[in-house]
């Protein structure tokens, strides 16, 4: 069975492209126990870097677990605490399922044992999950819930010499549901201060609410975490990764046209890339130029579909903005160039362009803003 060279979701062993230098860095910090916050936009890698770097600390006999919960479908208090204290008791039960000292033919009793009376309160029940033993709470979510997992996660980390990495993926969906409170950040804050054998990482595709969550000082988390920020893979890095891939799937001279343009339209941005070579994959024959055009557009017309009511619901100047901008990234947003190409009053520049960072639709690198989504600055052009 042929392995999938270009996945579109998780990228994993030969399929994950490069990151030397970042992966090297993220082994230092989760092994020390530095708290992350994991900086980057929406599909740049985020939890595919992470595991890779996990698998890289396997690789070298030290031994690491790992959960991440994705708060993106919380709707309220309740649910994000629930997520929360799922994910803590899933890895209270693995720290345990691994320690030496536990018995396999009667891990689930002694487990049960062992945790029953630490949350008698919460009313907990063991069960085998897929061979696997789990615990579930009887009682509703809560913040004492929540706090006493957290305390006895990194106790048993702590008793069994195991370093444990908990991501909490879209945490800026707290500040949405904590109704301004910020009480479990607070709580989240005083395990993270008291931890020594678990690893908490953040991260959010909202960058001005992680921003405000992670840099605001009348937040919890202020300064209590390492911001590790993911940029693009370099042109150099896909090559080294590509060029061997395409020439042992066709048995072919490399095409450095075709990938060329595929570093043009896409930007580098990964997802893009993964997914313009995913399509160009399902040919038979070595892909050619005018295959690498096809597989854009098919994808340009895909982002119409998928984001036309986000589209259709931004304001004229940032539909305006986001064209300019699309076609020449620019530095001085109130230069009479960028005044001119995009029909927007200087007055108005400012308010446009922070209106469109807060939506993550552009960036700022290397002094120039630049569309985010390179498909949907494709589509701005037209």
């Amino acid at each position: 069975m042929n392995m999938n060279s270009f996945p579109l979701r998780i990228a994993s062993g030969n399929a994950f492209c490069n990151r030397v230098t970042e992966r090297n860095k993220l082994k230092k910090l989760i092994s020390t126990g530095q708290h992350l916050w994991l900086q980057a936009h929406r599909r740049h890698g985020k939890t595919s870097l992470i595991l890779q770097a996990l698998n890289d600390l396997k690789a070298e006999n030290q031994h690491v677990l790992f959960q991440r919960v994705d708060l993106a479908f919380t709707t309220d208090r309740s649910s994000a605490l629930k997520k929360l204290c799922q994910t803590a008791s899933k890895l209270i039960i693995e720290t345990m399922s691994t320690a030496k000292n536990i018995n396999e033919t009667n891990k689930l009793s002694i487990i049960g044992q062992r945790l029953q009376d630490v949350f008698t309160r919460y009313a907990p029940s063991f069960s085998l999950d897929r061979g696997q033993p789990s615990m579930t709470f009887g009682k509703e979510a809560s913040l004492d819930m929540m706090g006493e997992t957290l305390k006895k996660l990194n106790e048993l980390g702590k008793e069994h010499n195991i370093r444990i990495v908990f991501m909490i993926d879209e945490f800026q969906q707290l500040s949405k549901v904590d109704n301004k409170s910020f009480d479990i950040e607070g709580e989240i804050r005083h395990h993270l201060e008291l931890s020594s054998n678990v690893t908490y990482v953040f991260c959010g595709s909202e960058r001005n609410l992680m921003q405000q969550a992670m840099a605001d000082q009348k937040r919890p988390l202020y300064k209590h975490t390492y911001r590790f920020e993911i940029e693009r893979i370099s042109k150099d890095c896909y090559l080294d990764h590509i060029k061997p891939i395409w020439e042992k799937q066709y048995n072919n001279t490399f095409d450095m046209t075709v990938f060329e343009y595929a570093m043009k339209v896409t930007q580098r941005h990964p997802y893009y890339v993964n997914y313009i070579f995913s399509e160009l994959w399902l040919s038979d024959t070595h892909p050619t130029l005018d295959d690498a055009n096809d597989a854009w557009r098919k994808i340009v017309d895909e982002e119409l579909n998928e984001n036309k009511n986000m589209i259709l619901n931004l304001k004229s100047n940032e539909k305006k903005a986001l064209k300019a901008i699309a076609i020449k990234p620019t530095k001085q947003i109130t230069s009479n160039e960028f005044i001119q190409l995009s029909g927007i009053p200087t007055g108005s520049a400012k308010k446009t362009i922070n209106q469109l960072v807060d939506k993550d639709l552009i960036y700022l690198n290397d002094g120039k803003y630049h569309v985010v989504n390179p498909a949907l600055g494709a589509l701005a052009q037209e």
